[in-house]
């Protein structure tokens, strides 16, 4: 739990420090850094973490993002939602969004969501898993006494 905690807090402060770094100058190579950030963290973050019960000796599927449907959809819901609320602002004032700053948010948001929500669909939509020991270390420990 620890590691997912400072994965997002170390993904939270560098995307600030990125934010911050854009603010101050008006380079468009500096604009795009944190859409950088987000796309790295994201790809890490779904290829290293995985949930309980999750064989860890395995590569995981390229298309599964969480570890159970539910978390899956409900990521990709979140982000597609964000996407839309994006494009409706845009469509009602368009002077308010940088357009650099928009096209490189939804090329973000579109994508990612889609493949949280297909994720999703697929994990629905497999045969449960079979019952087998519990795959954590820490519970899987036999103590003789």
């Amino acid at each position: 739990m620890w590691g997912k905690v400072t994965f997002v807090f170390a993904w939270i402060v560098v995307g600030l420090f990125l934010l911050a770094m854009g603010a101050s100058t008006e380079s468009a190579a500096v604009v795009v850094l944190p859409y950088v950030n987000l796309w790295i963290f994201t790809l890490v973050g779904v290829r290293v973490f995985r949930g309980r019960g999750e064989a860890i000796a395995p590569p995981r599927a390229w298309w599964r993002t969480a570890a159970t449907a539910r978390a899956s959809l409900i990521f990709g819901s979140v982000l597609g939602l964000l996407a839309l609320i994006l494009v409706v602002g845009l469509v009602a004032q368009p002077s308010d969004f940088s357009t650099l700053s928009t096209v490189l948010a939804l090329s973000y948001l579109v994508p990612v969501a889609a493949l949280f929500i297909h994720a999703g669909l697929r994990l629905r939509a497999a045969p449960p898993p079979p019952i087998t020991a519990d795959l954590n270390r820490r519970h899987s420990r036999t103590v003789f006494r």
